[in-house]
């Protein structure tokens, strides 16, 4: 199969995850195209119950792995043309993940034949990378896996070096103030106003955390609620108006680029500054604490004169354009 035939073939296979879907059945079509070449040894690791990610790898120290994610964000209205039938229109190819990054895995995967024999390469196909990085989490916490030199990940760039890139912490907070009648606002603690007050501190406490390379840090409120605490759950706040709310929570998504920047310190600001204004922090939780990846262009001398010699340049992508990878794990473990 050429490249274009691989990548429809993989579009026309939903991997997004829900109660329904997930990656198991992307997984079994390119375990078995990988099993078709004889200088590759091909294993699943398991992953969580009906999910896997394909390892595999040729004889010879490893030099080098080329890596792609098999699953993609779920379906959305609005689509022109089926989004699981891969189809070409001009010079393009329409469908769920065609850009991200089934293109990319179908490149990796029709690069193959070209082979005859072929070592220090290793191969990794794995899951969950649009949601919590379980996938590479698992791949990074064998002790069997290596790498080698340089890692490739299949992302979407244009054609351009993503070499570097910010980190993602996101944390969970709430606080406690005081109620009381809205007449008399200043008996109790507005935990929305404390909420706002921890909030500002941590946007003017990132300004100290500016790396020359990577840029600022940048700060999202991604979520906030607050009211008269009633129990828990969607509707366990009173949203009468003449109640002082003593209940406030929020979700706040960091980009950190220097490694002194972590979910520890963030959350010792926030009790710090909620402590220092008469508030109590009741729960924290952290979902990602990721730091930022940089890799020195001066070790990419192999893959610059490629892109030189088939593009005719060699382009960069600016670090505070992109999102977080998950081959910054990669970078952390090896």
């Amino acid at each position: 199969m050429d490249v274009i035939k691989i990548t429809q073939k993989i579009i026309s296979i939903p991997s997004f995850v829900d109660s329904k879907t997930n990656e198991s059945r992307i997984g079994e079509f390119i375990y078995s195209y990988l099993k078709q070449f004889s200088y590759l040894r091909t294993r699943r690791q398991k992953v969580r119950p009906g999910c896997f990610n394909i390892i595999a790898e040729t004889k010879g120290i490893p030099r080098l792995l080329l890596a792609g994610h098999m699953d993609t964000v779920g379906p959305k209205q609005g689509w022109l043309t089926d989004q699981f039938k891969g189809i070409i229109k001009g010079q393009k190819i329409y469908g769920l993940g065609a850009i991200d990054m089934k293109s990319g895995m179908a490149a990796i995967l029709a690069s193959l034949s070209d082979f005859k024999k072929v070592s220090g390469l290793s191969l990794l196909f794995y899951c969950d990378e649009e949601y919590d990085f379980k996938g590479m989490k698992k791949f990074i916490s064998s002790s069997r896996e290596r790498i080698g030199d340089l890692a490739i990940i299949a992302e979407p760039t244009n054609l351009k070096i993503s070499n570097a890139h910010r980190g993602i912490i996101e944390i969970y907070f709430s606080i406690q103030g005081k109620s009381g009648h809205a007449a008399h606002p200043e008996l109790g603690k507005n935990a929305i106003d404390g909420m706002t007050v921890v909030l500002d501190c941590i946007k003017n406490r990132l300004r100290d955390f500016r790396d020359p390379v990577l840029g600022k840090p940048s700060l999202n409120i991604a979520y906030i609620r607050g009211g008269l605490y009633q129990g828990k759950g969607i509707d366990g706040l009173g949203k009468e108006g003449n109640n002082i709310a003593d209940f406030a929570e929020a979700i706040i998504d960091v980009r950190p680029t220097k490694p002194e920047l972590t979910a520890k310190e963030i959350i010792s600001w926030i009790r710090e500054v909620a402590q220092k204004n008469g508030y109590k922090v009741l729960e924290v939780l952290i979902r990602h604490n990721f730091g930022s990846l940089y890799t020195d262009p001066q070790k990419l001398g192999a893959l610059k004169k490629i892109l030189k010699k088939t593009l005719g340049r060699v382009d960069y992508i600016s670090p505070s354009s992109v999102g977080y990878g998950d081959g910054q794990l990669l970078q952390d473990k090896f």
